[in-house]
């Protein structure tokens, strides 16, 4: 450290390791609701194919019709993962806010601090997109909306 630079108080240095962590775990529940919904789409394509593919065959077998289920529910335990992923990433959003609120005039000149600021924006953005995606009717349809790139 150079001789110009003072070191944080534990206090501010306790709350920039809280907001680091928490700006993380947003960061990994964005790219986990991402991986889901893309999951999901694969999936789905990939079902429609072997539906297809089991019309278009005079005769299905039962290894078909096995695989056909079974890609089935695994597409539907894809889809049930983003609602409660995308729950868990609202709560920590919710967190980081507050972590963000509450150590506002402590560290929020801290390059931590505005990263976790500009995470929230991303997504705060993204949240908007979704909601008139939702009131346009896009609701019943697999997850469309793409969150930020982390």
């Amino acid at each position: 450290m150079s001789s110009g630079q003072q070191s944080p108080s534990p206090a501010v240095a306790a709350a920039i390791k809280q907001i680091r962590i928490q700006t993380g775990v947003v960061k990994r529940l964005v790219k986990e609701v991402r991986m889901y919904q893309t999951e999901s789409a694969s999936l789905l394509a990939e079902l429609e194919q072997l539906k297809v593919k089991q019309v278009s065959s005079s005769s299905a077998s039962e290894e078909a019709e096995h695989r056909l289920r079974k890609r089935q529910e695994v597409l539907r335990e894809s889809q049930m993962m983003v609602p409660d992923t995308e729950r868990r990433l609202s709560t920590a959003k919710e967190r980081l806010d507050s972590l963000l609120q509450q150590h506002k005039g402590l560290c929020d000149s801290d390059p931590v601090y505005l990263e976790a600021v500009e995470e929230l924006k991303k997504l705060s953005g993204n949240d908007e997109a979704a909601s008139a995606d939702a009131s346009a009717g896009k609701a019943a349809e697999l997850p469309q909306k793409e969150a930020g790139d982390c």
